[in-house]
C-alpha cells in the first residue's frame, strides 16, 4: 500500500466514523425525567400534576396526547384522574427516534377515605 492510499482510507475511515456518531445521536430516543407524579403514589386528590424534563425540541405525550414542552425541555401538566388505578404512560419522541417511555400506576382512592377492608 502506499501512503496515498493510506491517507485516503484513513480520511474515509473518519468521515465515516463521523457520520455514524451523528447518525446515532440522531436516532436515539431522548432522555425522559419524571419528575412527578412517583410510582406507586396512592391519593385521594384526582387531579395529579405530571411534570418533567426532556430534551429541547422533543415531542412529549400523555397517555397519546402531544403536550406542549418549554424551550428547556421542561413540561408540566394537570391531569384529572378516575377513582381506583390509573396507569399514566409518558414518551419523549425526536423526530427520527425511537420513543422513550415511562409508565407511572396511580391509585386514586374513592370518595377521600381510606378503606383497609370489610367493616366487621
Amino acid at each position: 500500500m502506499t501512503i496515498g492510499r493510506v491517507v485516503t482510507l484513513v480520511f474515509i475511515l473518519t468521515v465515516l466514523g463521523y457520520i455514524g456518531s451523528h447518525l446515532r445521536s440522531l436516532l436515539a430516543p431522548p432522555p425522559l425525567e419524571l419528575a412527578s407524579p412517583l410510582q406507586g403514589l396512592t391519593t385521594s386528590n384526582n387531579i395529579i400534576e405530571i411534570k418533567g424534563k426532556t430534551l429541547p425540541g422533543a415531542t412529549v405525550e400523555i397517555n397519546g396526547s402531544p403536550l406542549t414542552t418549554l424551550t428547556d425541555g421542561q413540561f408540566s401538566h394537570l391531569l384529572v384522574l378516575n377513582g381506583g388505578i390509573n396507569t399514566i404512560v409518558v414518551s419523549a419522541k425526536k423526530r427520527y427516534s425511537r420513543p422513550t417511555v415511562i409508565q407511572r400506576q396511580i391509585f386514586i382512592l374513592e370518595g377521600g377515605k381510606i378503606s383497609y377492608g370489610p367493616s366487621i
